[in-house]
């Protein structure tokens, strides 16, 4: 199970940017960064079919 770490990036205009880093516990072999779109939420099912 990773560990999951939220972020936010918050802007001059009240304005705010969240997302989750999802982590391995362990050592890891690689990186990958998915980004969907920016008007949706994290629930689309695209974004939750990826793995």
């Amino acid at each position: 199970m990773p560990y999951i770490q939220n972020v936010a990036f918050q802007y001059e205009t009240d304005q705010a940017l969240a997302g989750r880093l999802h982590l391995p516990r362990g050592p890891f072999r690689g990186v990958s960064l998915l980004a969907h779109c920016f008007t949706c939420s994290k629930d689309i099912t695209a974004a939750s079919l990826c793995s």
